[in-house]
């Protein structure tokens, strides 16, 4: 009998040592990183930014919808370069198109569906110079955003009226005036293996209120920041929109009036960038924090599990020792050493339990602080939570036991409280029978608490892994190109305006399955775009669309299946359908190597589609590409894109405004020797007097001395002329006497 306890025992602890491990520690990911930057300095450097404008009057309707671009392209190199400067833009009427500031118009304008293409050819760009340009021209585009404003006073709605072109309220002084600004996203869906998903909108609403005018400024829910600029109080909100609409609001009373009694209202502001960077990178930190909650809770069930199975394996053990007790006369030392060991193997597993219940206490701190940066995803996680805490109690009690039953320390106590009572004479085996069937109940009992936080976490960790699904979807949606506006092309102005394109399509039985396209030249291009038309005879055909998917169901991946999707429907895969033309656009932005060739028959996450054509004979089809170089030599930017909503308010009219006492009545008018009399009493007036008498005197005097000056100096010259005179007469004299005594002396010599 004591050979069977003894076998019995070392099974239980074999079973335990080999098939129960805790790990602790969690597996990180690795990254992966190439360079593939030429150590060349690139010879050109573009830039581009687009803006989309709309305009709303006080009671929502659109006033104007304009798209405006600035572009530069900058010389690197060190010799004159000419290019051709190629810009893409969605969505605007080419007919309105305006340059601005000196911009040259363009050479060329091409229409693919709703894309234009706006072409310089043969720009001369001189070695360290750049060239800028900007137009501007009206736009169609789908706003991504509905907006609904409210003006309320006094918590009722305002009753806005029309005046010509300006919008009026009544209002009066004291009076509270709430603005209320309703903004849902309403962009374009994008279907994935789990279904459609709606791309979140990095949006700042900006409000200003002057301070000149209102008090008690109050704003719901509470801003990101608040600034004072030029008396006016600037309240701004930053969020991320998703499906649901969000509600903002900002209120003041008005407690001062302008001069012309009105209360000026600058307009609501709503800008949304196409730059999706900085939510990518939260997106991004997100799954990390998933990740490593995911990771501890698959450690923490395979724990329990394992936990469980060796709990219910001691139960077993105790059990069987408490049986073969019942079956001997007197116990020896061999049984109270497994007691003693069983002990410690209780204990053992006690702390291995407490490290696991810590690391499920550290995996919900992780997805609170989670929850903290992405407060959006509260309703999706708060079960998770709910149920790892369930778990965590669970596990405590089985560690600290409560009034009902016994925790693994006190089983320890237990145990080797049994272990002591072997070894004395003076306990009865019965009762350390009873003592064994009690300890062994506790540790059945443990064993199911245990395997049930196990099951516990089965939820959340689904929960998890869905929430892991969706963030990368959701990553996903905001890198698709198509999204977002183009960038520049620059190319050179000696390659062909239209290169050639070789496509080549795959049909079986009426589908087409591939369309290949090669490009032959020595850098990389990027296909925006292809057309496909189809035709039978003269007459066009309507094609049906499939894509092939792998459903994600449930946190289920399916079998790869073909989908059909409506003509109406084609643009959540990111494909359009002209009706009028029968032409299939789609849009793969696949970038395609040199030298290489891809398949742009594609949806917009790179599944392959197929296009079913209905006709009795083999149809013709007609495509075309739109495709732009991506050379070496140019670096280009990402375009920065952006889109701004400003509502204008209305004038608010006050009608409980106090003008003062009257004005009193206007004096006659008075005499201008009156006006002479009293402006000569303003000492401005007698200053001015003064320096100009003295200015007066300075130049008089002046004058005076410079005429005496000249009266002396020709005085002088005079008196010199006349000695002149005189000495020359005398002289004249003197050789006439001269001459007479000569002719004397030589009569007198005859």
């Amino acid at each position: 009998m004591r050979h069977i306890i003894s076998v019995s025992f070392l099974l239980i602890i074999l079973f335990i040592s080999t098939t129960f491990s805790v790990p602790t520690q969690l597996v990180e990911g690795s990254t992966f990183s190439q360079n593939d930057i030429d150590d060349q300095e690139p010879q050109f450097l573009c830039k581009k930014n687009e803006i989309r404008e709309l305009k709303y009057t006080p009671v929502g309707d659109p006033t104007s919808k304009i798209a405006k671009v600035w572009l530069e392209v900058y010389n690197n190199g060190s010799q004159t370069a000419t290019v051709d400067v190629i810009d893409r833009i969605d969505s605007i009427d080419a007919s309105t198109l305006s340059m601005l500031y000196g911009t040259p118009n363009p050479t060329e304008l091409e229409n693919f569906g709703n894309l234009t293409l706006i072409m310089w050819n043969d720009v001369t760009i001189n070695a360290g110079s750049r060239i800028e340009y900007q137009y501007l021209a009206d736009s169609f585009k789908e706003i991504p955003v509905t907006i609904d404003g409210t003006m309320l006073i006094n918590g009722k709605p305002a009753n806005i009226t029309k005046a010509k072109e300006i919008y009026i309220v009544n209002a009066n002084i004291s009076d509270i005036i709430t603005f209320q600004i309703t903004v849902k996203n309403v962009a374009q869906q994008l279907y994935t293996d789990k279904g459609k998903v709606t791309p979140p909108l990095p949006c700042i609403i900006s409000a200003t209120l002057s301070d000149d005018y209102f008090s008690n400024l109050k704003a719901d829910p509470e801003t990101n920041s608040t600034s004072v600029m030029a008396g006016k109080s600037v309240m701004t909100w930053y969020v991320f929109l998703e499906e649901s609409p969000t509600t903002f609001s900002i209120s003041g009373k008005i407690s001062k009036v302008s001069s012309w009694g009105e209360v000026p209202i600058d307009p609501i502001s709503i800008q949304i960038a196409s730059d999706s960077t900085v939510l990518e990178q939260q997106l991004e930190r997100g799954i990390d924090s998933l990740d490593a909650s995911i990771d501890m809770l698959e450690d923490f069930m395979d724990a329990m599990y394992g936990f469980s199975d060796a709990f219910s394996g001691i139960s077993s053990a105790v059990g069987q020792i408490a049986s073969a007790i019942g079956k001997v006369e007197e116990a020896d030392s061999s049984l109270v050493n497994m007691l003693k060991a069983l002990a410690q193997s209780i204990n053992a597993n006690c702390i291995l339990l407490e490290t696991a219940n810590e690391s499920i206490a550290q995996s919900m701190e992780i997805l609170q602080e989670f929850l903290g940066e992405h407060p959006e995803f509260a309703d999706e996680l708060g079960d998770a939570i709910t149920n790892m805490n369930t778990a965590y109690m669970i596990i405590d009690q089985v560690i600290n036991g409560d009034e009902s039953l016994p925790g693994l320390y006190q089983i320890y106590e237990m145990t080797l409280q049994i272990s002591e009572a072997l070894s004395s004479t003076n306990v009865a085996l019965d009762q350390i029978e009873d003592g064994l069937n009690m300890l062994a109940d506790g540790l059945s009992s443990a064993s199911s608490s245990i395997r049930k936080s196990g099951k516990e976490m089965k939820e959340p960790l689904m929960d998890l892994e869905d929430e892991k699904e969706d963030l990368e979807d959701l990553i996903l949606v905001l890198r698709y190109k198509k999204m977002k506006p183009y960038d520049l092309e620059i190319r050179n102005s000696e390659d062909s305006h239209n290169p050639h394109i070789d496509l080549d399509t795959w049909s079986i039985h009426g589908q087409i399955i591939k369309a290949e396209i090669t490009n032959s030249e020595s850098h990389a291009q990027i296909v925006h775009g292809l057309s496909i038309q189809l035709k039978s005879g003269d007459e066009l055909i309507q094609p049906r669309i499939e894509v092939l998917m792998s459903p994600n169901i449930g946190g289920r991946q399916y079998p790869a299946e073909w989908r059909a999707f409506d003509l109406t429907e084609l643009k959540q895969i990111g494909l359009e359908y002209d009706s009028k033309s029968s032409t299939l656009y789609l849009w793969p932005m696949k970038r395609v190597n040199a030298s290489s060739s891809e398949n742009v028959l594609v949806d917009w996450l790179g599944n392959p589609l197929r296009i079913i054509v209905e006709s009795d004979t083999e149809p013709e089809v007609l495509y075309n590409a739109d495709i732009a170089n991506l050379p070496n030599q140019v670096q280009i930017d990402s375009t920065e894109g952006q889109s701004i909503f400003s509502i204008t308010q209305p004038h608010i009219l006050v009608q409980n405004m106090t003008w003062g006492e009257p004005l009193p009545p206007l004096p006659p008018p008075k005499s201008w020797i009156q006006i002479i009399v009293e402006s000569l009493q303003k000492p401005e007036i007698q200053l001015f007097i003064i320096t100009l008498v003295a200015v007066t005197i300075f130049l008089m005097g002046a004058f005076l001395m410079r005429r005496r000056e000249r009266r002396r100096a020709a005085e002088e010259r005079e008196t010199l002329l006349t000695k002149k005179i005189v000495t020359a007469d005398l002289l004249k004299e003197i050789s006439d006497m001269e001459k007479i005594l000569q002719r004397e002396e030589d009569f007198n010599d005859q």
